[in-house]
């Protein structure tokens, strides 16, 4: 049974997670995932853009010129489709793009992006995520902690190969905790590259956006109780 790490912001491990094999085993349905990403990047979409038909165009009330005898063709209004100015015909009108795929799909593909985020050993568990205040330079200090965890691991994990030049890139991190903090929520609000979410509103989404996702322990016991739950009943187990 495969196991996670916990550890506390000082980077010392605290103790280990076992993981349900049948949920963490590491498969990702990348089909999946794909069609339930363009479900999530379609509802955000507003639909707001709009062209005017002939109906919406000011002016052209009037005939331009008689029907027959000009030697010109034939016109009913300037503001005409064929005219500039005119009218647009099939353009753009608001609409609603946003769509669902089934309950049981989005679920699967939360997993299937969690696996990803294993594999790659991009995804963290610490055993406490609480501020005393809402303070933002507080939230920081735990953001640098966490940080620190995680290069940490990176560089024992890639101590015996090779050294590359590395280059610097911007990370997202993704907080997920257990209950509505409140203080952990106005704390990170204006962090660059931190999103916080609970672990219920937690989407495949949400989870490929970022470059290391942080769980904290009640939030990942949640999440795997859950989980198991509906893998067992979709087996019909007690």
């Amino acid at each position: 049974m495969p196991e996670i790490s916990v550890f506390n912001l000082d980077g010392k491990e605290v103790e280990k997670i076992k993981l349900d094999q049948n949920l963490f085993s590491g498969k990702v349905n990348k089909a999946l995932l794909s069609e339930v990403i363009l479900m999530h990047q379609a509802n955000k979409r507003k639909g707001l853009a709009a062209t005017k038909t002939v109906a919406y165009v000011r002016g052209g009330g009037k005939k331009p010129w008689k029907q027959k005898g000009t030697g010109r063709a034939r016109a009913g209004s300037i503001r005409s489709p064929l005219w500039r100015g005119g009218g647009i015909v099939f353009g753009p009108h608001p609409r609603d793009y946003s769509y669902e795929v089934p309950k049981k799909a989005r679920n699967l593909s939360v997993l299937s992006a969690i696996n990803a985020k294993l594999v790659e050993r991009e995804i963290f568990v610490v055993d406490n995520i609480t501020l005393p205040s809402k303070k933002t330079k507080e939230f920081v200090l735990i953001l640098n902690n966490v940080s620190k965890i995680i290069h940490n691991l990176k560089d024992s994990d890639n101590s015996s190969q090779p050294k590359e030049k590395k280059v610097k890139k911007i990370e997202r991190f993704l907080f997920v905790y257990e209950k509505l903090d409140k203080d952990l929520m106005l704390a990170s609000r204006n962090v660059k590259n931190v999103n916080t979410v609970l672990v219920n509103n937690l989407n495949s989404l949400d989870i490929l956006l970022n470059d290391h996702i942080i769980f904290s322990k009640p939030a990942l016991e949640n999440f795997i109780h859950s989980r198991s739950a509906e893998s067992r009943a979709k087996r019909g187990e007690q």
